[in-house]
């Protein structure tokens, strides 16, 4: 399912309940707010802005629904591997007689473009963690589908740390591990905006697995006036599953998916009738 295909369904995403809300408003761009809240457990997800088209009247666009996973935003590995052979080159001209920072200009310099791979790799595996842990707390900050959070305890020193062993980099003053935290601050600085979100410590983006049936399911309730249970089986029905399949989804009997078709028959027709009898 496209972005553009969520334009097809009739729902409105501020009616959906949730238990879960993260919200972000945009107050410098047109007072936009987008709203990713949890709306089934344990993993479906409505993601909607909501724009003002003028005082007190406002619009909203689907922009995801489903299950989603956090993709981290590409950091430039030149900007991380450049910093750490700049901060090298500042260590070695302060003119050192201690062999252990000798050694560690050399090992620095040797393997900048080694550990930043490696310190990007850390990173992106952070900002999953991070990005979904903030999201099921509800905190995660948010415009479409662009996610961040900010002011994380130790952020970037985990992710610094566990590079230097992985490739047998010893760093028992702590230098080295400074050195490629703050490297990292200057690659991810690259996505931050002043304006939006200028203490962003992790950096994603959402991608959507699409649930189109529970879509149409909430569609069903908000513009046929079909219970939620109804509206699920209906909406399966729809999407070609056999009763059988629709009954083990649902964790149903199957008995009890053929009453619930029932029901649905029962309100068409009697919203046909009513359609067919109302005085114009």
């Amino acid at each position: 399912m496209s972005e553009t295909a969520y334009d097809t369904y009739d729902v409105d995403p501020t009616k959906v309940e949730a238990d879960i809300v993260n919200k972000w408003r945009d107050t410098n761009n047109g007072n936009v707010l987008t709203v990713l809240k949890r709306v089934e457990h344990p993993d479906c997800w409505l993601l909607y802005q909501e724009f003002q088209t003028a005082p007190y009247e406002f619009e909203t666009e689907i922009k995801g629904f489903g299950s989603f996973r956090i993709e981290a935003v590409d950091l430039d590995t030149d900007t991380i591997a450049d910093y750490i052979r700049e901060e090298a080159k500042q260590l070695g001209e302060a003119e050192s007689t201690d062999a252990e920072i000798t050694a560690l200009v050399d090992t620095l310099t040797k393997e900048a473009d080694a550990m930043a791979e490696e310190a990007a790799e850390q990173w992106s595996r952070g900002v999953q963690e991070v990005l979904d842990d903030s999201a099921y707390n509800g905190v995660l900050g948010i415009d479409g589908t662009f996610v961040w959070v900010g002011h994380v305890e130790e952020a970037m020193h985990y992710e610094a740390k566990s590079t230097l062993p992985t490739l047998g980099i010893e760093d028992v003053s702590g230098l080295a591990c400074g050195i490629l935290k703050e490297a990292l601050y200057e690659a991810v600085d690259k996505h931050r905006s002043r304006w939006k979100n200028p203490y962003a410590e992790y950096i994603g983006r959402l991608v959507f697995e699409p649930i189109p049936w529970r879509l149409r399911a909430i569609e069903l309730q908000q513009q046929g006036g079909f219970p939620e249970k109804t509206a699920q089986v209906l909406a399966l029905k729809e999407q070609g599953e056999k009763n059988s399949d629709i009954a083990t989804r649902l964790d149903v009997s199957d008995s009890n998916v053929t009453q619930h078709l029932s029901r649905a028959n029962r309100i068409v027709s009697e919203a046909n009738w009513t359609v067919d009898n109302v005085d114009v």
